[in-house]
């Protein structure tokens, strides 16, 4: 099986064996930001009993980590051989294929009455050009697909950069265009930010330039550090190890239990995340060691597609199951929350093997036919 990044792209076997661990942290985030849109989606009769909201609404904290582990895959082997046309095929034909499949099950839904249908908005959320600006998020199906939108745009341009500049000089502009990012991101943060931004770019926009380019940056950071791995030490992977699970137990907890006492700001969120991912990445503790295993490349590979479908799963159950036992959901809201999740599970490992695997194998077979 093969392995997938951040962004779900293939990369060599030598890598294969490295970061399996980060396919356990996109699984255990991917969760956080569905859990969030279940809360997001007012489901008051799911959530309106026992104080359910309390556990999942800091979910949407993950994007900019996945943005940032997305920038590390992109910059980590980069092959600049290829024209930025080809990258954005490939691009493409990577993150499209589920989107416009999840838009048909919302299409023929449709046709059943469930709810509206607008090509036009669906048309470009299936392009991936939706949200390439300042575009209103709202008439499309698949709405998560803004993400796709913006990580496509900004890999573009920073793809694009590092191919075309001297490192110096791409390095530079990128940290210019993350700098902006960032102040875009902390007037948003400081609650003075415009509603729908600033000229430069909006919120989401900076979201992901500013954490790209941090992957970026992590990438050139941990390539440099091949080359000078202090040999290993056990008594150095306990320590690393205890700081590993310390990491990892605040940024869970701060994404799943937003009134813990443990939970931590946004801001800090980010910067735990930052260093746990590095120190997964370097694995010289014992958790990221055990977490780099085959089991966690298991989990990994349904990330992408949990992300897409279950939006689907979601809106169904708005729709056109909860309103019908109201009475039973109300009693038994932890069991129905659960069955939610399973079916999104269920419809994620579908759109994977039926969806991804074959687009997959196709685009491999396309490119080995025209390398004869």
């Amino acid at each position: 099986m093969d392995y997938r990044d951040a962004e779900g792209r293939c990369i060599e076997m030598k890598q294969k064996r490295q970061f399996l661990n980060v396919e356990f942290l996109r699984f255990a985030l991917i969760w956080a930001v569905v859990l969030f849109h279940i809360v997001y989606h007012n489901n008051a009769v799911l959530f309106g009993v026992d104080g359910l909201k309390m556990y999942f609404n800091r979910g949407w904290q993950a994007v900019p980590m996945f943005f940032l582990m997305a920038g590390f895959f992109l910059f980590l082997k980069p092959d600049f051989t290829q024209s930025i046309g080809v990258f954005i095929k490939n691009k493409w034909l990577r993150f499209a294929p589920l989107v416009i499949a999840t838009t048909l099950l919302f299409w023929i839904s449709s046709l059943f009455g469930l709810w509206k249908f607008n090509w036009t908005d669906n048309i470009l959320n299936m392009l991936l050009v939706k949200d390439f600006a300042t575009w209103p998020r709202w008439g499309q199906a698949v709405h998560p697909a803004w993400y796709l939108s913006e990580l496509l745009m900004v890999s573009v341009i920073y793809f694009g950069l590092a191919k075309s500049l001297a490192k110096k000089y791409a390095d530079i502009v990128i940290a210019v265009l993350a700098f902006i990012g960032l102040r875009v991101l902390v007037l948003d943060w400081g609650g003075v930010l415009p509603k729908y931004g600033t000229i430069l770019m909006h919120y989401d926009m900076a979201r992901a330039f500013f954490f790209v380019a941090s992957g970026y940056f992590l990438a050139n950071a941990y390539k440099s550090l091949i080359f000078t791995r202090p040999p290993e030490n056990q008594g150095k992977a306990i320590c690393y190890g205890i700081a590993e699970a310390v990491l990892l137990f605040f940024v869970m907890v701060s994404l799943y239990r937003q009134n813990s006492h443990y939970a931590t700001n946004k801001i800090l969120l980010q910067i735990l995340f930052g260093v746990l991912f590095w120190l997964f990445l370097i694995k010289r503790g014992w958790l990221s060691q055990f977490l780099n295993k085959n089991w966690s490349a298991w989990l990994g590979r349904y990330a992408y597609a949990i992300f897409v479908v279950h939006i689907f799963v979601l809106d169904l159950a708005r729709v056109a199951i909860i309103p019908r036992c109201k009475d039973w959901v109300i009693a038994h809201n932890w069991l129905a929350l659960g069955m939610i999740c399973v079916a999104i599970m269920l419809l994620a490992m579908a759109g994977y093997h039926f969806v991804e695997v074959p687009v997959a194998k196709w685009i491999k077979r396309s490119k080995n036919e025209a390398d004869k």
